[in-house]
Parts: C-alpha cells; structure tokens; sequence
C-alpha cells in the first residue's frame, strides 16, 4: 500500500546505530525462500528503525506535522537484475492510486462510516487542526478501526475496510529482490551534522545546504568530513529520487510553549544514496532534498536497479 514512503525507512533516533545483517550460509534446501536481504529493505538491517509509514490518514492530534507521499515514477520487480521489462511484476501502491477518489466527499461513503464536522482546533492542547489537501471539512469514523486513545480515532477520510475474519486466506506475492524505475539521479557533496548524530547535511554546487541523510551508523559517518574544517572537501555522493513528499507542519509558539499557527507546507523529494557495482545501486542511506532545489539541479535521468 505505502511502497513508496517504505523506501525512506531510517534509524528511529538520529544517533541509532544499525547493523547489516548478511545471508544465512545454511544448505539452500535448510532455508526459507525467499532469504534474500535486499539493501533497500529494512529486513536487511538490524536496530531499532522508523519504517517510513508515515502516511496522513489517522488523524493524531499530537503531531506537529503530517506527510502524504506523491509518486513521480513506475516502480517493477523481479528476481534478477537482468530480467526485461516483459518479465518484471509492476508495484501498485493502491492507496496513492486511490486517495483522491477517497477525498471525494460528494461520494456514497463506504460501509461502515459515520462522518463528523472538523474541528476549528486540535484535541491536544488547543493547538490547530492539521489536516492534508482537502480535508479541512470533515472527518470519519469506522466502528472496527478503533485507535489507542480517542484522540486516534477518527481519519481525515474513508476508505474500504475488507471484512476479515480468521478464516480469511493470507496473500502473499511473489517476494523479489531488485526493483526498477525511470527516476532523476544527482551529485551533491555531503558534510557531517550536529555532535552526537548520524545525520548528514547536503550541499550544492554554490555550497548551499539544500538537505540531508539520516545515515545507517557511525561507521558510514566516519566517511564524511566536518565541515568546520578548514579545507575541508565533502564526500560525493550520488542520490536517487524515490518520491515526492508533502509535508504539513505547525510552527512553535515560544511565548504559548505550544505549536500553533500558521500552518506551512513543503514539498520535498524523498532520496536514496546509492553506490554502484556493476549497473546496480545498492542504498546506504535515505533522505530529503526540497523539491524545488532539487528541481534546480543538474540531474540525470536514470534506469535504476535497486538491490
């Protein structure tokens, strides 16, 4: 459903530490199939991790900022590197697909569904209602997608909720390792961050900072150069564009101790760095460029392999 924004999985915390985990040398017949860890998955590393589902759909009043993913390329997968487009199974993210279809309230709402007027304010602390494109009138209930609190309960719209039950089949698609899309590719130099952080701040050509990786570990800082340096040269690193995000925020109010108005908006592109061996990328880390500094770069349009 989230493809997508589950490629910008990240260690959960910026000084979290995580582990590659390798191949099982057990016999092929002593395996489960498939056993493959894949780099631009999280089942490849170990640690604690956020999975990047961060989608704007239940509504939490406690968060100051929400994201909706916007897809910008067709995404395929298949065994082998290789394999030809006839040959590769292409990756539906049904939910994006679906979404502005399920923001159109002149609609029949599924089954299930009640629907309520939007608040003027947030239930937590008096701070504004955050809320995507669109859904600034209502929101919706489902008696069977009970949140942990009832400050969780309620979703900016409604969508079908299948009827499961313990009988229901399980699905499981075919699971393959390499992924394939036309997307942008740029070069960008990268410097390390605050103290004590994984995190990585990107530049320009004209030295401007226009973003930053969440990097895996220390082990993968220690590549990159402090900036305060005198002579120093950040590290090339070559960047893949995944997807578009939107992201809605609140702004924090010193006097108040709280968020508040006004409500910005941002538009960035969610990025991968890769490295190369033999036509394919392999990722090393994720992060975020602001669309339109992205959009300013001298990017290259790619067939990515992503293994």
């Amino acid at each position: 459903m989230f493809f997508e924004s589950g490629l910008g999985w990240k260690p959960h915390c910026d000084h979290v530490n995580l582990q590659r985990r390798t191949p099982s040398d057990r016999p092929a017949e002593s395996q489960l199939t498939p056993c493959g860890l894949p780099s631009w998955s999280w089942l490849g590393w170990k640690g604690l991790m956020f999975h990047g589902y961060g989608e704007a759909a239940r509504i939490n009043d406690r968060q100051d900022w929400i994201e909706e993913t916007i897809p910008t390329t067709t995404w395929y997968t298949s065994q082998s590197p290789t394999d030809p487009l006839e040959q590769r199974r292409r990756i539906r993210s049904t939910w994006y697909e679906n979404r502005d279809s399920y923001k159109d309230f002149t609609r029949p709402m599924p089954p299930g569904w009640t629907r309520h007027e939007a608040p003027a304010t947030g239930s937590f602390r008096g701070e504004p209602f955050l809320y995507p494109d669109g859904c600034d009138k209502y929101t919706f209930k489902h008696g069977a997608l009970d949140g942990p609190d009832e400050e969780t309960e309620s979703w900016y719209y409604p969508f079908p909720v299948a009827d499961v039950h313990e009988s229901t089949p399980g699905f499981m698609p075919e699971q393959t390792q390499y992924l394939f899309c036309e997307t942008s590719k740029a070069q960008l130099s990268g410097y390390q961050g605050e103290e004590d952080s994984n995190i990585v701040k990107l530049f320009n050509n004209s030295k401007e900072n226009i973003g930053s990786l969440h990097l895996h570990n220390e082990e993968s800082l220690a590549l990159f150069p402090k900036q305060d340096v005198e002579g120093s040269t950040g590290l090339s690193v070559d960047l893949v564009a995944v997807c578009k995000v939107r992201k809605y925020s609140k702004t924090w109010n010193e006097e108040k101790v709280a968020y508040d108005f006004p409500i910005k908006r941002e538009d960035k592109y969610l990025v991968l760095w890769v490295e190369w061996k033999d036509g394919v990328a392999y990722r090393l880390a994720s992060g975020q460029v602001p669309a339109a500094e992205w959009e300013k770069l001298d990017l290259d349009m790619v067939s990515l392999v992503l293994g």
